[in-house]
């Protein structure tokens, strides 16, 4: 498929519809955990997530720089338990340090925009934390039988998935 600011690439509108993020995250001795954030999503398809230390995934964070995100369609909108469209990424995670005026102040602002006032005081508070979540690998399944591979800058590369024999 064409970079996704010439063409939408086929998952767009399904993410589109969703304003937070299950996340999950491994501690030091590599256990997973599973929560959920408020995410914003820039130009260059890099997630951003405001979080507490309060929050584990936010250690977690911290100390293992790498997670997995899933968007999934509500049990009550999709027609079949087992082929629920789901949105599935491998992500390189990166502190912005508030110390960064520029950057920080930039996503907060887009932040603010997309998820109300309750930002600006979240944000001003010493324990939250700002993460930019960086997908090098994904995957959309559509539904049974519509399965992609997502790859390339932004994740604009869409495969049919091709099991393993």
């Amino acid at each position: 498929m064409t970079h996704p600011e010439s063409s939408p690439t086929i998952y767009e509108p399904f993410l589109d519809s969703f304003r937070s993020l299950i996340l999950s995250t491994v501690d030091e001795a590599g256990f997973p955990e599973t929560s959920y954030a408020p995410y914003l999503r820039d130009a260059q398809k890099n997630f951003y997530i405001l979080t507490s230390e309060l929050a584990t995934h936010t250690t977690h964070l911290l100390t293992t720089p790498k997670a997995s995100i899933l968007l999934i369609e509500d049990e009550d909108k999709s027609p079949q338990i087992f082929g629920r469209r789901r949105l599935s990424f491998s992500c390189q995670v990166q502190e912005i340090d508030r110390s960064d005026d520029h950057t920080w102040e930039t996503i907060i602002a887009q932040m603010q925009e997309k998820h109300g006032e309750r930002v600006a005081l979240i944000a001003s508070l010493p324990d939250f934390h700002l993460f930019k979540l960086t997908p090098f690998r994904g995957r959309f399944v559509q539904g049974f039988g519509g399965i992609y591979d997502l790859s390339g800058d932004g994740m604009d590369q869409v495969t049919p998935f091709q099991p393993k024999s």
